[in-house]
């Protein structure tokens, strides 16, 4: 078997296998937010009873013990919080990122299929809140806050996400304008200052010096690859007069790519 054929079939195999995989997953989500359900019913009740109680009629061995079960408590849900769940999601979006590129500008066009797995794509990034996450990430990692009279990320990003659905000037110059403020910002509070002058360094640096720890190691030189093809397509996107189809691709593509940059980064390892 040529080597073309064999890694089509690893990638067929790989995307074959997703499904399943992201039905444990599903099942781990729900059982995560089940026991958070069942934690916050019962912490505020307990928490309303505690404050009314004088200190001095709850023996200091059970307050000791309370204490000690929702010290525990804290501890796995931050270390949830901190690392596979957002591990997770940082993959997740940089799968996102690379498939959408791939599904909306490859295949047989005429085929039924592929007009149906396209429509289909474009109906799941519809639905998924790209844009809040992205909004939530650049907030988390203050790119939100204005230096001098420049637009910041986050204000370019909400600029693209009001003229979605026009035309290519209005809705994908802002994203592209957003996601170079971003690299920007980030390079610059980078601990160790190292050159990185195409899109693809700026992320693979980036990414190595605060990136979150555990992700899989070709995690920023994926995303550097998808970060140059994406700002390629916004830089020609006036000239290429994109269909409607095409606009939205790249939106998502730029989102996706933005969401997927900003989850997985560590705010505590850039300089302030």
């Amino acid at each position: 078997m040529p080597d073309e054929e064999k890694e089509k079939e690893k990638l067929l195999d790989l995307l074959a296998r997703i499904s399943e995989k992201a039905d444990e997953q599903e099942k781990i989500g729900k059982a995560i937010q089940e026991s958070a359900h069942q934690a916050r019913e019962i912490a505020i009740p307990l928490h309303d009873i505690i404050l009314k109680i004088p200190a001095t009629s709850i023996p200091p061995a059970e307050l000791a013990h309370q204490i000690s079960v929702a010290s525990s408590w804290h501890e796995t849900a931050d270390k949830l919080k901190k690392t596979p769940v957002q591990i997770f999601m940082a993959t997740t979006s940089a799968f996102t990122t690379s498939s959408t590129g791939f599904l909306l500008s490859s295949g047989p066009i005429g085929e039924p299929q592929t007009k149906v797995a396209r429509a289909r794509l474009l109906q799941v990034l519809d639905r998924s809140p790209l844009v809040k996450r992205a909004e939530e990430g650049m907030q988390r990692l203050g790119l939100d806050k204005r230096y001098g009279t420049n637009r910041t990320p986050l204000e370019l990003l909400r600029d693209a996400q009001k003229a979605f659905g026009g035309g290519p000037g209005s809705t994908l110059i802002p994203l592209r304008e957003s996601i170079l403020g971003a690299l920007a910002a980030l390079l610059s509070r980078r601990p160790a200052q190292e050159p990185a002058g195409k899109p693809e360094e700026k992320v693979e640096s980036i990414g190595r010096q605060c990136g979150k720890d555990g992700l899989p190691l070709a995690h920023f030189p994926d995303l550097g690859t998808s970060a140059k093809r994406i700002l390629g397509i916004l830089s020609d996107a006036k000239q290429a007069n994109p269909t409607p189809e095409e606009i939205s691709k790249s939106f998502y593509e730029g989102v996706s790519l933005l969401d997927a940059l900003l989850e997985s980064l560590d705010e505590t390892k850039l300089k302030p």
